[in-house]
């Protein structure tokens, strides 16, 4: 199952606060009791709770960082041809198997692309380290839910609420 929140802060907007980003994220920890781990920086924070499903070792911990260090994800759900996929990436640099590191590394070398090859079920945020940007997508009907909240400061992403 998991679950993710993503706080991505507008230019020139206050501070976020952490803990509140914990404490929101607490709600979602039923999602995934196998592992809880995040990235943040000065632009965005990311907090994942994992149910190991596919990939059972610390090579599937999310948020998950790109082969060069420049995009970081997190996602939820099931990409049905990551098998197919590992050939469009260099697949002999793949750490583990899942189909997040697959996923990650298919934006880094196809960006907006590679939503045309995904087959599955998904929600996902791409945080672009360099460009401070952020990339949001979910498959075509909409199974795995992703929720979103826009205020003066920020944009809020959810895979549930």
């Amino acid at each position: 199952m998991c679950g993710f929140i993503v706080v991505f802060k507008k230019k020139n907007s206050k501070d976020f606060s952490k803990k509140k980003l914990f404490l929101s994220s607490s709600y979602l920890s039923h999602r995934g009791p196998d592992d809880n781990h995040h990235y943040i920086d000065n632009h965005v924070m990311m907090d994942f709770y994992r149910l190991n499903i596919l990939d059972l070792s610390r090579n599937g911990r999310q948020p998950m960082e790109s082969f060069s260090g420049r995009y970081v994800i997190v996602f939820n759900g099931e990409i049905y041809n990551k098998d197919n996929l590992k050939k469009k990436i260099n697949f002999n640099k793949l750490r583990g198997s899942s189909d997040t590191e697959v996923l990650v590394n298919l934006f880094e070398k196809y960006k907006f692309k590679m939503m045309d090859f995904l087959e599955g079920m998904f929600s996902f945020v791409i945080y672009d380290k360099k460009l401070k940007k952020i990339f949001v997508g979910r498959d075509r009907f909409g199974m795995k839910p992703l929720y979103y909240l826009e205020n003066n400061d920020y944009f809020i992403f959810s895979s549930e609420i």
